[in-house]
């Protein structure tokens, strides 16, 4: 179900397929993808003596899916975000130009 890169030392989950979409829409991060499951899935699986430690980091990683929703990982308009407000504006003031 994984394959590993010698050079870098870190797994991948083997394709099922290529994903859809230009180069930098795939690297926009989406929550409960399916590659931060098959990491979980992983560090959960493997018994090892420091498994607590690999699960801690995979859950964070896991939570960064969600912390950085519909963001890239490269510097690119596609992560450029405009009328930043929330429904009380008082909280809005201070943190933006206007």
């Amino acid at each position: 179900m994984y394959t590993s890169s010698f050079s870098t030392g870190q797994w991948k989950p083997r394709s099922r397929g290529k994903t859809k979409g230009t180069f930098i829409n795939k690297l926009i991060c989406k929550p409960h993808n399916h590659i931060a499951r098959a990491m979980l899935d992983l560090s959960i699986k493997k018994n090892k003596p420091y498994g607590l430690n690999r699960l801690g980091i995979s859950m964070h990683v896991y939570a960064d899916a969600f912390a950085h929703r519909s963001f890239a990982g490269v510097n690119h308009a596609i992560n450029e975000v405009t009328d930043l407000n929330s429904d009380d504006t008082s909280l809005d003031k201070g943190f933006l130009i206007n």
